[in-house]
């Protein structure tokens, strides 16, 4: 038995020496006919800035995640190639698209320079009033001359992330997706569609003069959406929207609510990166599975049941204990 059980692990070895390593170079196919759209937010070279939220990454942990990607190989596709594939076109194995969502100056300073040293494609999603406006928010945004700087070579696409809707109504709703109060009353279905309609028209003709191809693409601010929004947006050409959910896109994901995998926080190292992209394209692999079991084993004690449950165990052992006590005793 020992010798059947080490002739085994000798041939599971010498196997797995023969099996390609996930660090190869571009020629090994880690997944095909998927594509993992990264999403990005904000970056900044002095640490202290990552106070700012935890959608801020320093300039140098964008730069090695990207690089990390690349020498593991992975392809970097633009926009137009993502919606070429969602229509029934091919990409590249190991396809990976990178976004940007608010339209942030830090892109045209920090991001925008290191994509294009290392000829990687990317789009931003641009909230329009914003752009020359230095009142807007507390984290600068990129002006109009910004905007056509980054896409003047065609490697950048900006694409609508709403002209004035990047606010949240509660904390269920932003504008997008919210009837508003008008002058203390609740808006009609008409008004809220006529704003909605209007926003968007707004956003796409600021950015149809810089980009050089449509603007039929959209994220949602906050990820949230519904169909009533949904259905606006295709009135007014948006034909593609991104989310904030987790996953890989596919030919069968829904258009208006493509995944994106985050890689902008902090803590996500270039390893992480690939993980989770990993593990996204094959979510029931040995890998994913453990990550999760580990997650839900680390977050289990935040959740009420779990206490509840401790609770009814320790009553039943001091019930089974009590009932022995009192056996012994008669």
């Amino acid at each position: 038995m020992i010798g059947i059980k080490k002739t085994m692990f000798l041939f599971i070895a010498l196997a797995s020496t023969m099996i390609p390593s996930v660090n190869a170079t571009s020629s090994k196919t880690i997944y095909q006919n998927e594509v993992a759209v990264l999403m990005y937010h904000h970056l900044a070279n002095n640490l202290h800035n990552l106070k700012i939220n935890a959608d801020t990454i320093p300039t140098s942990l964008f730069n090695s995640q990207l690089s990390y990607l690349q020498q593991n190989g992975f392809d970097f596709i633009t926009l137009r190639q993502f919606i070429n594939y969602l229509n029934g076109g091919s990409v590249p194995p190991n396809a990976v698209l990178v976004t940007f969502d608010d339209g942030y100056e830090s892109f045209d300073k920090l991001a925008y320079p290191i994509l294009k040293s290392k000829r990687i494609p990317s789009v931003d999603f641009v909230v329009t009033s914003a752009t020359d406006n230095k009142h807007f928010g507390y984290i600068p945004h990129m002006t109009h001359q910004e905007l056509e700087q980054v896409t003047a070579d065609s490697m950048t696409e900006v694409q609508c992330h709403t002209n004035n809707l990047h606010y949240l109504v509660d904390k269920r709703h932003d504008a997008l997706t919210a009837f508003l109060k008008i002058n203390g009353k609740r808006e009609t279905m008409e008004q809220y569609q006529k704003r909605i309609l209007n926003d968007i028209h707004l956003c796409k003709q600021q950015l149809e003069p810089i980009n050089h191809s449509p603007i039929d693409t959209f994220a949602y601010p906050y990820g949230i959406h519904d169909q009533k929004s949904e259905n606006l947006l295709h009135q007014s050409d948006i034909h593609y929207a991104f989310t904030v959910k987790d996953g890989m896109a596919t030919r069968n994901t829904n258009l208006m609510e493509i995944p994106r995998i985050n890689g902008g926080n902090p803590f996500i190292t270039a390893a992480d990166l690939k993980e989770n992209i990993l593990m996204a394209a094959n979510p029931y692999g040995k890998s994913a599975l453990i990550r999760k079991a580990k997650l839900f084993a680390k977050q289990l004690p935040h959740h009420k049941s779990f206490w509840v449950l401790c609770f009814l165990v320790l009553m039943l052992i001091g019930f089974k204990g009590y009932k022995k006590f009192q056996n012994q005793r008669s």
